[in-house]
């Protein structure tokens, strides 16, 4: 109700003028101001729900840089896996986006790379999906603010650019990027970075991990993948479930705080319990390791009998 209440004074500050409201969120009216290039310096942010076009809708090269002050730009999907009917595009390429932007999400983006003159020093969270995009930009950005980036469905993503510069960055997943076969080495040496998610990033083969406060780490369906490192003494969670590694490093077992492991039989791992330090861990999820002899002995006899230093397990998913 103060949602709405809030939104309903938004709306009456220039009701005749739909390029001089600060937020554009109603989906007749965002349509109209980005298709007939109405923006205003007045506007401070707008949400376009892509599933509600009944056309495709295509934007003049300024038609955002007019916007100079859009702090948030959400562009999405709501129902994301459905197929899209109709998309946001730009025939003459895109000018500029604002350079006060803290939130840019935008899905179906249609360039292969955002503008060369792209300025992301506000930008706190980035999310691209569903896009043919094969780069983000060029160069070194200063990036002081970024704490999360997304990037999902980008089948022709070549290339994370230097983010060195992303000293709070905090979250970063990467989904069905297909196409990309290295992280770029700033990425894995980031103080803040917590989580990383890679999600069937089948080309990538290495991942050697620095920085000191990753705490989950998520490699599923990385098929190519086959060496693998990480030094964190924060780690609490590792899954390299449908992965090729073979071997786990013998420094995630001198942390007291691991406690959740997930692999399968792709993993083809021989030994894991004679490591002091597994009497952490309290999930194991070795589901499907159909050859994956933990406890060196024959899956045939009671695995209850070879936890070895599993002291503290709580949950043991099954391998059947």
């Amino acid at each position: 109700m103060i949602q709405q209440m809030g939104q309903e004074i938004v709306h009456q500050e220039s009701i005749k003028d739909l390029g001089r409201q600060s937020r554009l969120w109603k989906h007749d009216e965002v349509c109209e101001v980005l298709k007939y290039n109405k923006g205003t310096d007045d506007v401070e942010g707008i949400i376009l729900n892509l599933d509600a076009l009944t056309e495709d809708l295509c934007l003049s090269s300024d038609t955002l840089a007019k916007m100079a002050n859009v702090r948030f730009l959400k562009i999405h999907k709501v129902r994301y896996w459905d197929e899209y009917k109709f998309n946001l595009y730009l025939p003459h390429g895109l000018k500029s986006l604002s350079n006060k932007l803290r939130y840019l999400r935008w899905d179906g983006f249609c360039l292969e790379s955002l503008s060369s003159n792209f300025c992301a020093e506000q930008l706190v969270e980035l999310h691209i999906s569903l896009s043919k995009v094969k780069r983000l930009w060029d160069g070194v950005q200063d990036l002081s603010n970024l704490k999360t980036i997304r990037l999902h469905d980008l089948p022709e993503l070549i290339e994370i650019p230097d983010l060195s510069m992303a000293r709070k960055l905090e979250h970063i997943s990467l989904l069905d990027c297909i196409s990309l076969c290295e992280l770029h080495p700033s990425i894995v040496s980031l103080p803040n970075l917590k989580i990383m998610g890679l999600f069937r990033c089948s080309k990538i083969e290495i991942l050697k991990v620095h920085s000191k406060c990753l705490r989950i780490l998520v490699a599923y369906d990385c098929s190519s993948l086959k060496e693998f490192s990480i030094t964190s003494k924060e780690m609490v969670c590792l899954n390299l479930r449908k992965t090729t590694i073979s071997a786990l490093p013998s420094s995630i077992w001198n942390n007291g705080k691991f406690s959740d492991l997930h692999l399968t039989v792709s993993n083809n791992l021989e030994r894991l319990s004679k490591e002091g330090g597994m009497g952490s861990i309290t999930t194991l999820n070795h589901s499907e390791c159909m050859k994956h002899n933990a406890w060196n002995m024959p899956f045939s006899q009671p695995l209850h009998h070879n936890f070895g230093n599993l002291s503290f397990l709580e949950t043991l998913w099954p391998w059947f």
